[in-house]
């Protein structure tokens, strides 16, 4: 069996049967579809066991509602196929594309395949990205781990596991299995997934339609999530020691993103929050430094996560913390 192809799902009802038949209507059928249900409280369960007794290559699984990185590594750990994908339950996969993904599977062996994805707003049909052309085939395909990984830090592609075919070797030998309770899982398992990796392959095809709903991207965040992003930075940084330099800077790009998601919202952030986060980056102002030169030369970073910004608020920290000492 070629794909295993994992679907964590809480009340999902009005989108997993169309992720599902996006699946099962392909013209390719070595593949399984494992659903792990995740306490949903609406129907997505009946509307699951109803296409897996249709369905021989779907399989349920029941778990409470425990999030979805337990659902993921619930997934993981039932998987029988050679590669692993994950899936969003509202996301659906472009028509004729595993056949095409399966030909360079079967043909380069790759421990993980990078794909390409649009983005559309479902409720409005906008197509806000057609092709995600952040990185190019000649940058991945046929080139050594080391120009993977200088590509790679450049483009910095976006934290989601969908993105990825890979290997399950790699996943259990290495194990690879998502941080629990943490709302920034996914910016902390990509960078340790990609320097795991030593062979590359990118599909230069559309094959993932990233679907989102309403009229914005984005969401409320409680301060757990900035509690989680700073624990993801120590989480990186302690797994950066032994690496190469490639791969490191590799992963401190994915440090810095997450830093930079909360010194950005630092304004925001009531008293004792900003307590906390002072305290943090008392603590730890020697590895922000050295991830902050880590990729400095990296032409993205001004695009992309505002380093000016960043070291502004550093520059108030350190002129607090001086007043204060």
């Amino acid at each position: 069996m070629l794909f295993s192809i994992i679907i964590p799902a809480y009340n999902a009802s009005k989108h997993i049967e169309n992720a599902i038949n996006s699946v099962v209507k392909q013209p390719f059928f070595d593949y399984e579809i494992i659903i792990v249900n995740d306490g949903s409280k609406d129907n997505t369960l009946e509307i699951v066991n109803k296409l897996a007794s249709k369905y021989m290559n779907i399989r349920v699984i029941a778990q409470s509602n425990s999030g979805a990185s337990i659902a993921r590594n619930n997934g993981i750990r039932h998987a029988k196929g050679e590669y692993i994908f994950f899936m969003d339950a509202d996301d659906v996969i472009v028509e004729n594309s595993l056949e095409k993904i399966s030909n360079i599977l079967n043909e380069n062996k790759p421990d993980i395949l990078i794909g390409l994805y649009k983005m559309i707003n479902i409720d409005t049909n906008a197509v806000l990205i057609e092709k995600d052309n952040s990185i190019g085939i000649d940058e991945i395909n046929n080139r050594s781990k080391d120009d993977v990984m200088k590509a790679l830090s450049r483009r910095r592609l976006s934290s989601c596991p969908w993105r990825y075919f890979i290997k399950r070797k790699l996943i259990l030998d290495n194990n690879l299995y998502f941080i629990e309770n943490s709302l920034v899982e996914d910016a902390i398992w990509v960078p340790m997934l990609l320097t795991k990796g030593n062979t590359f392959c990118l599909n230069e095809e559309v094959f993932y339609q990233y679907q989102i709903h309403g009229n914005s991207v984005s969401t409320t965040k409680t301060f757990k999530f900035y509690e989680d992003a700073l624990d993801g930075c120590l989480i990186l940084n302690d797994y950066r020691k032994g690496l190469s330099i490639l791969e490191k800077r590799l992963v401190d790009t994915y440090y810095m993103m997450l830093l930079v998601g909360v010194m950005q919202d630092y304004d925001s952030f009531n008293d004792e929050n900003r307590n906390y986060v002072d305290k943090w980056l008392s603590d730890n102002l020697n590895d922000v430094i050295k991830a902050s030169n880590s990729i400095k030369p990296l032409k993205f970073i001004n695009k992309f996560i505002e380093p000016k910004k960043t070291l502004l608020y550093l520059g108030r920290y350190l002129k607090r913390k001086n007043r204060i000492d």
